[in-house]
């Protein structure tokens, strides 16, 4: 069994701050990094057998950490004349932070396919998931009779 290389410095359960360090928002880059060690896949062997539970969790945990301070800086981002935008409560770091909603949208894309290696690692098949880009609505079909299908 091969062991896959160690997640971020910052992926701890003893993590002592509320967000992830400065260094995370000031480029994309440690976000790029984050990405490419989600796809050498930490949570499965290269045998496709899933890592113990708290490998899995652990990975479980940067993930949400990402997306809750990515959540953070649309939240300013939306509201850059408002107040909320330069709040106390939101660190300096957030305000400015250079990820963007398509960050948060291609970390989305990526936990869709862990969910797919996931079941091919426990064996099961995985649903199909959507997209988690807003897509348009469909059209409203027009009312009358809901065609039946024939019974085979």
């Amino acid at each position: 069994m091969v062991i896959c290389k160690p997640g971020p410095k910052w992926l701890s359960w003893s993590l002592r701050t509320p967000h992830l360090p400065a260094e995370f928002h000031r480029s994309t880059q440690a976000f790029e990094s984050f990405i490419k060690w989600l796809h050498k896949m930490p949570y499965c062997t290269t045998a496709m057998d899933v890592y113990d539970q708290s490998r899995v969790m652990m990975v479980c945990l940067g993930i949400g950490l990402v997306l809750r301070d990515l959540h953070e800086c649309q939240v300013a981002s939306a509201h850059k004349d408002a107040q909320i935008a330069n709040s106390p409560l939101l660190p300096k770091p957030l305000q400015e932070s250079k990820l963007t909603w398509a960050h948060s949208q291609a970390l989305l894309q990526v936990c869709i396919d862990i969910e797919k290696h996931l079941s091919i690692c426990m064996g099961a098949e995985s649903p199909e998931t959507e997209n988690p880009v807003s897509e348009p609505a469909p059209k409203k079909r027009k009312k009358g009779p809901v065609p039946v299908q024939p019974a085979m």
